[in-house]
Order: structure tokens, then C-alpha cells, then sequence
């Protein structure tokens, strides 16, 4: 079964990768990992109109046996100075969480809140973009056992050259569960490295 759930998230980021090739004005790819953890994201610009239409995937894995992936659609536009940028979306998350000898399904409808703030553009020599992202399912939006989702995520990214950067983060995941009546909680509050490109 969890062989099943893993081939059908790889089959879905597959398809959405080459519909941001196809369609995308800019394409990002982002990993990064720690001892317990690993993530894959990413992101394509759609062709630029009056704001920046952005659409987004990524999964998370963890050693604790969870799985959670995503899509995203947001819109993101420069606001009160060039370097500063705010964006306001949706985000569709989908995984499960492995109990015992079980899976128990996660998913639910979010609210996506991020900024940015490009050091570059008023400070050529410093080469570091700081990124916040946090996103909200509430009860109502959240189905199968997932009962609310939380998290936000800080990164560093360090830009080598203009398409490639290291990053290190922190993450903060919040995720209740509703188990045969039973009330659980998982949290995942950590550091981790990795790197980015674009293209």
C-alpha cells in the first residue's frame, strides 16, 4: 500500500514538472535533508502579467514513517520596496502517517502566506535571500484523519552564482490526527541544509 501512494505522488510530480517546463517562465528545484528528514520542491513562474502567478510541489519524508506532499498556487508581487516581496495562495496537502502496521491518510485544503526579502537588490555584495512560508489547514478544510495542519518554514538561501544557492532552514510542522476517537499530535521542529536552482 505504501508502495502504491509513493508511485502515485511520483507519477503526479512528474506530470506537474513537465507542465512547468512547458508553461513556466522560470523553474526552480529545491532538496534539502538533515538526519531525520527529506525534501523536494518545486516551483514554476507562469508567464508574467501584472503579478507573479506561481505554482509549487514538493514532498516531505520523514524516518518516523510519514509522508506528506503538496501543490500550491500563489500569487506574489513586489510590495513597498523592489527587494521585498509578499504572497498570499492555497496549498493541497496529501500523505499519510504510519502507525504500527497501519497507514492512516492526511489531507486537507491550506491558506499559503510567504515573503521574501532579496539582499541583493539593495546590497549587491551580499549575496543571501531570507524566505518565510507558512500555511494553515483548519478543521473544516481537512479530511480522512488529519484534523488541522500547521507550518512554517525560514530559509537562508546563499547564492554562488545567480541560478544556484545552499540554503540552511528551520521547519516547524504541527499535524493532529483523529484515530479511532483517539486525539494524536506530530510535530517536526527542525534544521536542515541543501541547495536550490533555477532555470
Amino acid at each position: 500500500m505504501i508502495f502504491v501512494k509513493q508511485a502515485l505522488l511520483a507519477l503526479m510530480l512528474t506530470i506537474f514538472v513537465f507542465s512547468g517546463i512547458s508553461f513556466g517562465e522560470t523553474f526552480t528545484i529545491e532538496l534539502n535533508a538533515n538526519s531525520s528528514d527529506v525534501e523536494g520542491k518545486i516551483e514554476a513562474r507562469l508567464p508574467r502579467y501584472e503579478t507573479s502567478l506561481n505554482m509549487g510541489a514538493g514532498v516531505l519524508y520523514t524516518k518516523d514513517e510519514r509522508l506528506v506532499s503538496n501543490l500550491s498556487f500563489f500569487l506574489k508581487d513586489e510590495i513597498f520596496l523592489p527587494a521585498l516581496t509578499l504572497g498570499l495562495g492555497f496549498k493541497g496537502l496529501y500523505g499519510y502517517q504510519t502507525f504500527g502496521d497501519a497507514d492512516y491518510d492526511i489531507a486537507g485544503v491550506g491558506f499559503l502566506l510567504l515573503g521574501e526579502y532579496d539582499f541583493r537588490i539593495d546590497y549587491p555584495r551580499v549575496p543571501v535571500l531570507i524566505s518565510v512560508t507558512s500555511s494553515l489547514a483548519p478543521g473544516p478544510l481537512c479530511f480522512k484523519y488529519s484534523e488541522q495542519y500547521y507550518d512554517v518554514v525560514l530559509t537562508a538561501y546563499v547564492y554562488l552564482v545567480d541560478n544556484a544557492a545552499l540554503l540552511v532552514g528551520y521547519r516547524n510542522i504541527n499535524i493532529k490526527l483523529e484515530i479511532d476517537s483517539a486525539k494524536h499530535t506530530e510535530k517536526d521542529n527542525s534544521l536542515f541544509f541543501g541547495c536550490r536552482i533555477l532555470f
